[in-house]
């Protein structure tokens, strides 16, 4: 969501070619996340997990190779005790935050049990118990009172029948409270699985809840009630440090908000340098869809899933990488000894195929020089032709040549990155190569205006949407260019499809955007 958020706000640039291949707004972390996160949907095939399901189902941690969770709807609150309690409960805070989106799911932090004084939707901070214990109690009076108005009795039966009136469900969380804020809690709590308010606490005397005592690593050592033991005793229980927790806030804070200043900017080019073969023998799309052709043919049979994916990492590394490098991309959850294993696995399966299809037996394909490994000059690939034209319309700006730069850069422009292949190292420069793509469109639209065509204008953005409904700058542009033509009726068709395509992933317009839409399209 950070990204999208980002790619929302993106501006357009002159073009200019070389490719981002790590995000530079991710940290170590973020990245291993997001590998375990890919990773985990992959095994399951992208079945929703039961935290997915309910908001108040948290995954909390592992038991003999299964992840636990907890049901904190249902429960009154989890008190934690013992070593590593303010870890555990941070991990779980983010988590829920992190599953649900803050319509459903709210947290109010009281004290510094988070680091920082970071807030954004769903996030909220209190300096101590009494400071909300009047809010909590109104909203509580409150949502009784919905219940008893629409005839049911707890917050999962109200949003059943009212899906388009979400409650979310707030989590108050707290550390080392008095005995009578932790009386004056415990009363308001006591009832508060019903209205879907609840607790997290940490070393605090409170009853009548679910209390989890750890011990070492974070392993639950007791469990009250007993009902729940089978489930969680003995399980170690999900940490993060004050350090991760910061990262992570961060993250969840540009995921549901745009955060001031220009976080759109993009950060210096990094150079692309593929050296062509003179001769080429295969020849691979990797915009659009996968594609490896020898002589024409297409070469799929007998070239397995991790072959096909090494190939492709290299092609968009012409450079060279080193042998950590490659299998930590590749291989993510693999330890270094049994990844470089999967990676010569992999490149024996990739070799022995394109020698098979090319009648060649002398081709190494990726080829050892010093510590790093690089493609051998035998292909033909659209992204490298792509990468050149870029390099020859910056180089022409200005020029009487350059629209035909520009169209021809267009042109090679055949569809995002590897298509449908979920590999995490493809994700960064998939997005990349988007903007420049949108970069080359917008650049040769302004060209197109300086000489009258409107239209042709009109056509260079219609195209520009089409490879990035996202980028609401993009149908600013339109929207003025069809008010230019007299046709306001048209500028307000392209804000509503920009209110359609930001709503398929629950964003909307910018006030800029709102602003503009006003002042064209009054009288529609």
């Amino acid at each position: 969501r950070a990204r999208l958020r980002r790619r929302r706000r993106r501006r357009a640039g002159p073009p200019t070619a070389g490719l981002h291949r790590r995000d530079p707004f991710a940290s170590e972390l973020t990245r291993k996340l997001e590998w375990f996160a890919l990773a985990r949907r992959q095994a399951t095939n992208g079945a929703a997990t039961a935290a997915s399901a309910d908001p108040g189902v948290i995954p909390v941690g592992e038991k003999d190779g299964h992840e636990v969770t907890i049901p904190l709807g249902d429960v009154g609150g989890v008190c934690l005790v013992g070593p590593r309690a303010k870890e555990v409960a941070r991990a779980l805070l983010l988590t829920f935050l992190a599953d649900n989106r803050h319509e459903t799911a709210r947290v109010i932090v009281v004290g510094d049990l988070f680091p920082a004084q970071t807030t954004f939707p769903g996030l909220g901070r209190a300096r101590d118990i009494t400071s909300v214990l009047g809010g909590l109690q109104a909203e509580a009076s409150r949502r009784t009172k919905l219940f008893a108005d629409a005839g049911v009795d707890d917050l999962a039966s109200y949003r059943a029948q009212r899906p388009d009136e979400p409650l979310p469900l707030v989590i108050v969380a707290a550390a080392e409270m008095t005995t009578l804020e932790a009386g004056r809690l415990a009363t308001l709590l006591d009832d508060g699985a019903r209205v879907g308010i609840t607790g997290v606490f940490v070393d605090a005397p409170l009853v009548g809840m679910l209390s989890l005592r750890l011990q070492g690593p974070a392993r639950v050592a007791s469990v009250i009630p007993e009902i729940h033991a089978d489930t969680l005793l003995g399980a170690r229980m999900f940490t993060v440090d004050r350090d991760p927790a910061v990262e992570l806030l961060d993250v969840l804070a540009s995921a549901r908000s745009d955060l001031e200043g220009d976080a759109a900017a993009q950060p210096a080019d990094e150079p692309f340098e593929a050296v062509p073969a003179e001769a080429p023998v295969i020849n691979v799309r990797l915009l659009g869809n996968y594609r490896i052709d020898v002589h024409g043919r297409e070469v799929r049979s007998g070239l397995r899933a991790k072959a096909r994916e090494l190939l492709a990492f290299y092609l968009l590394h012409p450079e060279g990488t080193s042998l950590e490098e490659a299998t930590e991309a590749l291989w993510p959850e693999a330890d270094p000894r049994r990844g470089s294993e999967w990676f010569w696995t992999a490149l024996g399966n990739l070799r022995s195929r394109l020698r098979s299809a090319t009648e060649n037996s002398d081709l190494k394909v990726i080829e050892r020089e010093g510590d790093r490994y690089r493609i051998e000059p035998l292909f033909e690939v659209d992204l490298w032709r792509f990468e050149s034209s870029l390099a020859t319309a910056g180089a022409q700006s200005g020029e009487p040549s350059w629209a035909d730069a520009l169209q021809q850069a267009a042109g090679l422009y055949s569809g995002e990155l590897l298509t449908g292949a979920e590999w995490p190292w493809a994700e960064v420069p998939r997005e990349d190569l988007r903007g420049r793509a949108v970069d080359v469109l917008v650049s040769l639209a302004a060209t197109r205006l300086v000489t009258g065509d409107v239209r042709g204008a009109l056509q260079a953005l219609e195209q520009a949407v089409d490879i990035d409904p996202l980028a609401e700058q993009l149908y600013r542009r339109i929207m003025r260019l069809h008010a230019k033509l007299a046709r306001p009726d048209q500028a307000d068709a392209a804000f509503r499809s920009l209110v359609a395509r930001l709503g398929e992933f629950d964003l909307e317009p910018s006030a800029e955007s709102e602003k503009l839409h006003e002042e064209l399209c009054r009288a529609v």
